[in-house]
């Protein structure tokens, strides 16, 4: 077998320069401690007292074996502009309210509300022994309606605006944006924002047509309700489910911020435990990357590879937790094959059907995007090429009731292929204009999608939220196991405090009545 070249292998774990080499600074840890407050108050308010102080002892500890390879640096230049866009693209999400909100939003202000009335942690019902818990994609909201139990329900969509567009700066602040010149920033802020797969030519290609505006055109290679394919625009993912986005776009900004400096691995020891409790796709979209990291620190040697030993442990003890949490009842969510395997048992027209919709697919989405971008980097190639096998290989399960696997996991990949469009664009524009130019259009063709998403929110008539509505009244009574689990497990029902029933819509807008009384 011929040996891969040098070059070859150089090129594949070369990173972005000082983009991709940073060390921790202020940023960093403001990142950090975004993503690391949900788990905090999980741990404060979810386990039993005694087990709630030795979890956080942990995690300080861990924290403070890392902090020293801190540096104080805030670089944060042009900070007004990042908050006004920051703000701004939050404010036309769903969660605020302050626009039109996508359906979607009746089920997560459910959950919300839940959170915000229920003591922790919340359970619907107790059955055979055992409670069924609220237990998946509740740390983005724990921040939230901690605060609304202070402040009132009435304040949900003011804090939630906030906690997302606290979220969407730091975000912005991690990406290798230009810090000279305005005019560099704001293209750079423009690629991100409006980046998605050309799903307006894929949609005309496929079926002959264009899109109807602004209804939703992500999933436009869709040929069997069984068979879902879409990859959302970063502008549609923060509309649609912050909650499970913004902490993957932020752990993948760090990713990319630091993954060549050699103290990376203390940080990840701090941000993956996190992650978990904030959405189950982040690990998993992160994994890839992760393993290139990790061979980049091999061919380093075993001393690359040494981590404080609080940190790992945190690691280890924290994360395992969460992520027990998150797997009750996971075998009940449904999984399926996708068409290219069950359509030899149906006669093949499946078959035929899958392949036309999945090349077509790929091809919009990332494929020719992708194979542009090999032409223009100079660095992040072995990142590029992750990204575009993970892409291409999701689209062959489906697991969850809308695919959330394929929508989900995709979303790390997603955010690198942004910034690399953004990096390669901005420094190809004046050494190789035409191949950059090649890059801008097909940028163009796909801001139609984030355009279309942000006409809908702007121009459709906004809905108040109801907070009093159970979430199970959004599911007509069901318990959806990608939601809610049955505590079997006997390690967490020792952990976890007794779990309290979820008022029901009668008892809240009784408590909503007794707090006006008061006031």
């Amino acid at each position: 077998m011929a040996a891969i070249p040098d070059t070859t292998v150089a090129q594949l774990f070369a990173g972005d320069g000082e983009h991709s080499n940073r060390p921790p600074d202020g940023i960093t840890g403001l990142a950090l401690a975004f993503l690391g407050l949900p788990l905090l108050i999980f741990l404060a308010t979810w386990l039993k007292p005694m087990y709630a102080m030795a979890g956080i002892g942990l995690m300080l500890l861990a924290a403070v074996s890392v902090a020293g390879r801190f540096r104080a640096a805030w670089p944060v230049h042009h900070l007004a502009v990042f908050v006004i866009v920051a703000l701004a693209w939050a404010g036309m999400g769903g969660g605020s309210h302050f626009v039109y909100a996508n359906p979607d939003w009746h089920v997560r202000d459910a959950v919300l509300g839940d959170l915000a009335f229920s003591a922790w942690p919340p359970s619907y019902g107790f059955r055979d022994g055992h409670h069924d818990l609220l237990r998946s994609v509740i740390g983005f909201f724990l921040p939230v309606a901690a605060a609304a139990k202070l402040l009132g329900p009435q304040a949900l969509p003011w804090l939630m605006f906030a906690w997302t567009g606290i979220g969407t700066l730091l975000f912005l602040l991690l990406l290798p944006l230009p810090r000279k010149g305005l005019r560099g920033l704001l293209a750079g802020i423009a690629i991100i924002v409006a980046f998605s797969g050309m799903d307006v030519l894929g949609t005309f290609l496929l079926h002959g047509h264009y899109p109807i505006f602004p209804l939703r055109i992500e999933w436009w290679s869709e040929f069997d309700f069984r068979f879902l394919f879409s990859y959302s625009s970063l502008t549609g993912q923060l509309i649609w489910a912050p909650n499970h986005v913004l902490p993957i776009w932020i752990a993948t900004a760090l990713f990319y911020r630091h993954w060549k400096h050699p103290d990376f691995l203390p940080l990840l020891c701090l941000l993956l435990p996190t992650l978990p409790m904030l959405t189950p796709f982040a690990l998993p979209g992160l994994a890839p990357f992760l393993v290139l990291a990790l061979a980049d620190r091999a061919r380093s040697g075993m001393a690359a590879l040494a981590m404080p030993i609080p940190a790992v442990l945190a690691g280890i003890v924290i994360g395992g937790l969460t992520i027990r949490l998150q797997m009750l009842d996971i075998g009940n969510i449904p999984i399926q094959t996708s068409a290219a395997t069950v359509a030899p048992s149906t006669g093949g027209g499946d078959g035929l059907a899958f392949a036309k919709n999945y090349l077509a697919f790929i091809l919009m989405e990332f494929a020719i995007l992708g194979s542009a971008l090999l032409t223009v980097l100079r660095h992040s190639r072995g990142l590029l090429i992750i990204a575009m096998g993970v892409l291409a290989l999701l689209p062959l399960v489906k697991l969850g009731p809308s695919n959330d696997l394929l929508l989900r996991v995709a979303t790390p990949s997603l955010v690198l292929m942004a910034i690399l469009c953004q990096r390669a664009v901005l420094d190809a524009w004046a050494e190789a204009r035409p191949r950059a130019m090649v890059i801008v259009v097909m940028l163009l063709i796909g801001a139609h999608t984030p355009f279309n998403e942000l006409w809908r929110a702007a121009t459709w008539q906004a809905w108040r939220p109801d907070y009093t509505r159970p979430f199970v009244d959004t599911q007509n009574g069901g318990l959806p196991p990608h939601y809610i689990g049955r505590l079997k497990d006997p390690l967490l029902t020792e952990l976890l405090r007794t779990p309290s029933p979820v008022p029901n819509r009668q008892q809240r807008v009784d408590s909503l009545a007794g707090q006006g009384r008061n006031d």
